[in-house]
């Protein structure tokens, strides 16, 4: 009897080695949490993990859905549990992105300098401007969440007073519906970081169905840590990661099926050009993509020429516009950034120096702010084991790619490699003029997550070289793919859980 059903016991775990491994993780998540607090919360907010991670685990196995579909099935609710895990204001800049966004919902498009002309900003509900002033955890979130004094205070924010307002139209949706509900301030902040949320998974969700291949790495990178963070605040960091995924993907796929572009198809790439522009003028480069869409598609040369230069003028146009409108803000930048721009312009060859040699000392830096290695505002670090392994994971499906009969043209190579370098020396340029002492050694406030954009192409550079893009459509099962990002998100939010609840 015994040893029936031990057979039974084994036949099942042969069958659900992911189940099972992913249950002993989340055993061993359970002892880090009990160690860490008292019993009432242990027992609550474990019973929270367990019955979220069951549901999706059963989800998964039930229904077989495609990648894009499972995507939104993990994306859903453990985004949504990270959402409100971290507390308002821990996220870096998060505070001066709310101050942008809720100026922008009162439909003031450029900041106002202050009566002292040291700073610029706006007057704001005096909540936000507590933001600045404490470090929220649990019990400060719950003591001031409905506050709602209706008094108001000058704020400075001169770091995101460059941002335009493309930047912010998903927060704004939510704090002009908290508004025009009279809730309290924190809780329409909290409305600004769903709606951002939720266009970040719509964009997500439609870039991995719009691409051919390579879905399995666009499901890895959206569904990191770091990148999640960013998907549930209320940066903007969100919507251009978003808008950089899904350009790449439309385009993509619009070299790989066939027929002329449709009207539809104009408008789209227009748009997400445009809003790509304006969120983030560094990632301006990534619009170069709609170069490798063949002719053929547009119906002619001239036809093709004709578009990509009437966008080309439309978007530099609008970006210089903006330039020109926040181009007096820089003037309360960390540094003298006129001093900045004349020593690129007067030393290129030195200035290219220290691009060179913070790559080369700030790579590590990089690295771990990709990989997910520290969360939140840099204050919580993640096991290495999980750091290494998100590392591992991309480097093997890189590898696959490699591997798989799909190939891509030399042209097309050459023109990701040449995007990637771009915004590699517009990033660091752009943290250089703002945040970066005069003729200093190396950049400062360089972070992995600006590359978040620009990573997710690197795996086509592993293709075979073809004269045209040829595409193997991946049937292989992805599960450990899946219980990987399940497991190591619920990770990340207990440590986060934990940091603010100690």
């Amino acid at each position: 009897m015994g040893g029936i059903i031990m057979r039974k016991i084994i036949s099942y775990l042969n069958n659900n080695k992911l189940e099972f491994l992913s249950l002993v993780i989340v055993i061993l998540i359970g002892i880090f949490l009990r160690n860490q607090l008292s019993l009432k919360k242990f027992i609550l907010i474990y019973a929270v993990i367990i019955i979220i991670l069951s549901s999706i685990i059963i989800v998964l196995r039930k229904f077989d859905f495609n990648i894009e579909k499972k995507f939104l099935v993990i994306a859903l609710p453990i985004g949504i549990m990270m959402l409100f895990a971290i507390p308002l204001g821990n996220i870096p800049d998060e505070r001066a992105h709310l101050a942008r966004a809720w100026e922008l919902s009162d439909f003031h498009l450029v900041s106002k300098i202050s009566k002292d002309e040291t700073t610029c900003g706006r007057e704001l509900p005096i909540e936000i401007d507590l933001l600045f002033k404490e470090n929220f955890n649990y019990r400060e979130t719950k003591e001031n969440l409905f506050l709602n004094s209706g008094k108001k205070v000058f704020m400075g924010f001169p770091n995101t007073s460059l941002y335009s307002f493309a930047s912010y139209l998903p927060q704004i949706i939510g704090i002009w519906l908290g508004r025009l509900l009279n809730l309290p301030t924190y809780v329409t902040a909290y409305l600004g970081r769903i709606s951002n949320f939720i266009i970040w998974i719509f964009l997500i969700y439609n870039a991995i169905k719009l691409i051919p291949f390579c879905k399995k790495i666009v499901f890895f990178i959206a569904l990191l840590p770091i990148s999640l963070q960013e998907g549930i605040s209320l940066s903007p960091d969100a919507i251009t990661f978003a808008l950089s995924v899904f350009l790449f993907s439309y385009v993509i796929n619009i070299i790989h099926r066939k027929g002329n572009l449709k009207k539809f198809d104009y408008a789209l790439i227009s748009v997400t050009c445009i809003l790509l522009a304006l969120c983030k003028i560094v990632y301006l480069p990534l619009c170069l993509l709609i170069i490798l869409i063949p002719f053929k598609r547009f119906g002619s040369k001239k036809k093709k020429w004709i578009f990509i230069g009437s966008l080309a003028s439309f978007v530099v146009f609008v970006s210089l516009l903006w330039l020109s409108c926040a181009n007096e803000f820089l003037q309360f930048a960390r540094f003298d950034s006129e001093l900045q721009k004349e020593f690129i312009l007067s030393h290129p060859f030195n200035y290219l120096m220290v691009i060179m040699r913070t790559a080369v000392y700030k790579g590590g830096e990089i690295v771990d702010g990709l990989f997910s290695y520290r969360l939140e505002s840099f204050n919580i670090e993640m096991p290495y084991l999980t750091y290494y392994g998100n590392m591992i994971a991309f480097s093997i499906l890189c590898y696959k790619e490699s591997l798989s009969k799909s190939s891509c043209p030399k042209n097309m190579k050459l023109m990701i490699i040449f995007i990637v370098f771009s915004v590699f020396i517009l990033i660091n340029t752009s943290l250089y003029i703002q945040w970066t002492s005069p003729q200093a050694g190396m950049i400062d406030g360089i972070q992995g997550r600006y590359f978040l954009p620009i990573i997710f192409m690197i795996p086509m550079l592993f293709m075979k070289n073809d004269d045209k893009l040829k595409i193997e459509k991946d049937n292989h099962n992805n599960s450990i793919l899946y219980y990987f990002v399940i497991v190591q998100n619920i990770l990340a939010i207990s440590f986060i859980i934990v940091s603010h609840l100690c």
